[in-house]
């Protein structure tokens, strides 16, 4: 459905420690995460990691503007984000195929359903899965075995955290990690944080923090310097994504907090992280 890959902070926050400089980087697709650091630009919230791939243009050799590009999110808020100006690109010259767009601004999301908006289409439509013929998955998904299977990734926000500090733990210091990791909570299920060790001191420290009373406490402990974690998985909502305001409702007789538990177990299974 999208035409862009899942960005990754992995490569900035590598080079600042292999500099030996300050590697605190927040991540994560969550529209509060991006306002807040624009409020705190000036200060010590300005390593937000920024980074978009465009896989579908280069894999496809297709020009940006014949890219209708629709991404399913969890919340509304992702349909203010899109909108954005932030998120509008301009497109010049292309040497592979001589194509001059001069002045074009192209908006990196054409629109934005929300899951609850998928599954209203999909009833509307009156769609039976089980009646359709099967279809081979498109490879550009980072999640796809060889023989098609899909794999889940650990949490249901994205899994930013658990997927980087494998990488980083590989990359920087050697070490081959077989996830799921043990996050381990904090003051609340919606604060855990996760370290590694080399020789005895913990050279890596990475955190989830959903929730904005959580988040408040982190911008708070950033600003004077307190905090000590290399990177953050921040969301704005309780439970993170799976709790966002455009997820399928419960059903009935059904509670929020079962809802979750439910898909947290969902998204635990078959979880696979592949360090390269």
């Amino acid at each position: 459905m999208g035409g862009r890959c899942r960005p990754s902070p992995l490569p900035s926050l590598c080079c600042r420690a292999l500099e030996g400089g300050p590697v605190g980087t927040s991540g994560g697709p969550c529209l509060w995460k991006g306002d807040t650091c624009r409020q705190h630009r000036r200060g010590k919230l300005d390593r937000a990691a920024a980074c978009t791939t465009s896989c579908a243009t280069v894999r496809h050799r297709c020009r940006p503007e014949d890219i209708y590009h629709v991404t399913v999110m969890p919340c509304y808020d992702k349909k203010l984000e899109a909108a954005r100006d932030d998120f509008v690109f301009s497109v010049g010259h292309d040497e592979e195929t001589d194509h001059v767009a001069a002045n074009l601004r192209i908006s990196e999301v054409d629109s934005v359903l929300t899951s609850g908006e998928v599954l209203d289409l999909i009833q509307l439509k009156s769609v039976d899965f089980r009646s359709l013929a099967e279809a081979p998955l498109d490879k550009l998904l980072t999640n796809v075995d060889e023989e098609g299977h899909l794999f889940g990734v650990r949490g249901g926000s994205g899994g930013y955290a658990e997927t980087i500090f494998c990488h980083a733990a590989k990359i920087l210091f050697g070490r081959e990690i077989a996830g799921p990791l043990d996050f381990r909570i904090l003051r609340n299920s919606d604060l855990q944080e996760v370290t590694l060790e080399v020789e005895g001191k913990i050279v890596l420290k990475f955190a989830l923090c959903y929730g904005f009373r959580n988040l408040q406490n982190i911008v708070r402990k950033i600003k004077i310097g307190k905090c000590d974690c290399h990177f953050i998985e921040i969301m704005a909502c309780p439970s993170g994504c799976l709790n966002g305001g455009g997820q399928i409702k419960p059903k009935r007789g059904q509670t929020v907090k079962e809802l979750i538990q439910s898909l947290q177990g969902t998204y635990m299974e078959d979880v696979s992280i592949f360090v390269k």
